[in-house]
């Protein structure tokens, strides 16, 4: 972590509750247990403000056409949660949308375009 630069490796126990500045990538090896877990990971970047990116590598080449069981983690920690984060995985608008519904219900209400943030990939392609 001198000069600012370097690496943390962690298990998902470092997604919540750990806030150290200077994280600006989030990189997620394989899928998390489910989209809570996604959302908490994702936030220990950009604590101090600065902008930060998430990604996911998943086994598989595209989470499209292939059947549910073989995205799906074998550690389900609550259905909902595991089926809220393939539709994240597989979607096709926005994504703060697919989080919005499943954390605030607010699918219908809130997406890039709505806040003052960055835009998520979706929304970058299709501006």
């Amino acid at each position: 972590m001198q000069n600012g630069r370097g690496w943390i490796v962690a298990t998902g126990a470092l997604g919540t509750g750990v806030n150290i500045s200077g994280i600006v990538y989030v990189i997620h090896v394989d899928r998390p247990y489910g989209i809570t877990s996604f959302v908490q990971q994702s936030g220990r970047g950009g604590r101090n403000g600065e902008v930060s990116d998430s990604v996911v590598f998943i086994g598989v080449q595209t989470t499209r056409g292939w059947r549910r069981s073989e995205v799906v983690s074998a550690y389900t920690v609550e259905q909902v949660d595991e089926d809220a984060l393939t539709e994240y995985l597989q979607a096709q608008c926005c994504r703060r949308k697919v989080i919005a519904g499943y954390m605030d219900e607010l699918r219908s209400e809130v997406d890039c375009s709505s806040i003052d943030g960055i835009l998520c990939d979706y929304c970058t392609e299709a501006f």
